[in-house]
């Protein structure tokens, strides 16, 4: 998924266009893929209206979220997004949180890298966590033991932000609890 949407989309196709020609490199009929693109668009906010207009004429939080559900529309199998919850509505990230869980249970189960700043919400999604800080590498873990016991100091700051969001809580015997949004 790319950080910036706007030049994700053929400008002189209509959005319903571009996400169908999605499907089509896929080997997707797009007939069967639509209604769960419709359902998603609901779940993230949006109007099935959009779909039939150019990307030019959206914001920049919806082109965003609709290129977000062409990157996990149908089956995928695999996700690497760069900041996809960046600059949306913390409602919006949770939605797209829910989605991103959902379709990692699903059959095929969605497998990714996600890169974000967004601790708290990265924690409820990733079985690993690698921390980055100028550039290198700082610290890799399980998620849970990540949070239960960070090493390095940019980490704990990361942690600590998302406990005071009330993203994640750790018990008395400090195993980390994930909020389920």
């Amino acid at each position: 998924m790319m950080q910036d949407a706007a030049r994700s989309f053929d400008p002189n196709q209509k959005i319903r266009e571009n996400l169908r020609q999605c499907t089509e490199g896929r080997r997707l009929d797009w007939t069967t893929v639509e209604p769960e693109v419709r359902e998603m668009f609901h779940q993230l906010g949006l109007t099935d209206d959009l779909l039939h207009r150019y990307p030019r004429e959206l914001s920049g939080g919806q082109r965003q979220r609709i290129a977000f559900i062409r990157s996990i529309m149908g089956p995928t199998e695999l996700l690497i997004a760069d900041e996809p919850f960046v600059n949306l509505d913390p409602i919006i990230q949770l939605e797209m949180s829910k989605l991103l869980r959902a379709k990692r249970s699903a059959e095929p189960a969605l497998s990714g890298v996600l890169v974000s700043h967004n601790f708290g919400l990265l924690a409820p999604l990733c079985d690993r966590i690698v921390v980055l800080s100028g550039g290198r590498q700082i610290e890799t873990a399980t998620t849970v033991d990540l949070v239960s016991d960070p090493q390095q100091d940019e980490t704990k700051r990361l942690i600590a932000a998302a406990i005071k969001l009330g993203q994640i809580a750790l018990a008395d015997d400090s195993e980390a609890r994930f909020h389920s949004f």
